[in-house]
Parts: C-alpha cells; sequence; structure tokens
C-alpha cells in the first residue's frame, strides 16, 4: 500500500522500520485507532515509541494524511483503468493492422489474376480501396505510437503533485479538496 507521508528525521514514527505498519492501522482504522494501541504495537516490535509520538506525527505534524492516502489510492486504480483501456485500443488498432494486411493480400491476388479483365472502373475502385487501406495503416500505425508514448506530465503525475502540495493545507482544505478531486476523478472513469 502506497502512502503520502514526509519525513522528518526527528520523528520516531518516521524513523521506525515499521512506519509502514503504523501507517497502514491508522488508516485502516480511519484515524479511530487509539495512540495507547499504537505504543503497544511499538513495545511489540521492540521499539519505544510514546502515544504522544503518534499523535504528534498523525495530527499535530501531519507526517501522514489519511484523505490524501485515500486520494493516491483512488489515483493507483484510475491509473490501471487507463492502462487497460489503452492496452485495449492498442489491441483492436493490432487487429485492424491484420484485417488490413489481409485486405492487402485479397487487392494483390485480384490484380495478378488478370489485368485484361479489369475495367477501368474496377481498377480505379481497387486503386481507392488500396488509397484507404494505405491511409489507415499510417493513421493505426500513429495511433499506436501515440498510445505507447508517454509524453509532458500525466493526469496521474499531476494528482500526485497536488497531492504532495495539499499537505500543506488546513484539514478542512484537504478534505474540500478530496470531494474535488473525487468529483473529477469520477466523471473521468465513469466516461472510461
Amino acid at each position: 500500500m502506497k502512502t503520502v507521508k514526509t519525513f522528518e528525521p526527528r520523528c520516531k514514527v518516521c524513523t521506525s522500520p515499521y512506519r509502514d505498519v503504523y501507517e497502514k492501522l491508522y488508516l485502516e482504522s480511519e484515524g479511530k485507532i487509539s495512540w495507547r494501541e499504537l505504543e503497544r504495537r511499538a513495545k511489540s516490535f521492540g521499539e519505544q515509541i510514546s502515544w504522544k509520538a503518534f499523535q504528534r506525527h498523525f495530527e499535530e505534524r501531519k507526517h501522514f494524511s489519511i484523505e490524501l492516502a485515500k486520494l493516491e489510492e483512488e489515483e493507483d486504480e484510475i491509473k490501471e483503468i487507463i492502462e487497460k483501456e489503452k492496452k485495449e485500443a492498442i489491441d483492436i488498432l493490432a487487429e485492424i493492422k491484420n484485417n488490413l494486411q489481409g485486405l492487402k493480400s485479397l487487392l494483390s491476388t485480384i490484380t495478378n489474376m488478370n489485368p485484361q479483365s479489369l475495367s477501368p472502373a474496377m481498377a480505379r475502385t481497387l486503386v481507392e480501396i488500396y488509397r484507404e487501406h494505405r491511409q489507415t495503416l499510417e493513421a493505426c500505425e500513429r495511433l499506436t505510437t501515440k498510445l505507447s508514448q508517454r509524453t509532458g506530465m500525466t493526469r496521474d503525475e499531476f494528482i500526485k503533485m497536488v497531492c504532495y502540495i495539499a499537505q500543506d493545507f488546513c484539514k478542512e482544505d484537504r478534505i474540500k479538496l478530496q470531494k474535488k478531486l473525487k468529483e473529477l476523478l469520477g466523471e473521468k472513469v465513469a466516461k472510461s
């Protein structure tokens, strides 16, 4: 599980090798786990981290944010959906290319059969079909290349940047931002 967090070298929770465990417990309980329970968990791992250190880590210093962690999880889900749809588009383009290759073979067979038996109108039609075939192949190739490339800042990278910046916001503003992003991302998922 990825989490949105900052690192403070003087914070015992930040420097703990079990930081991810504590933050996962905190996230799964939606912030309802007691500081004393976290202190007991730390002792079971052989660490001396007081309940007050956990309180500072999660509430006062905000080295970890539930809202941002949830947003990051949603962002990962959306990224998976986008990658899946890109793969489907590339697969469809590959199928179109195969069909066009079959058309090319058919055109080649027709033109090699008996050139004298083809009327000028039929020859023009074959040339038009071949031209359309070539243009479609070129368009497929451009689209496949475009889908395979990463250019500029992706939407996911932009969301990560916004989440990182939002760590300094007050809790109310982070919640407002989370709601807005959910609305926007929900629309994107519904449209895809």
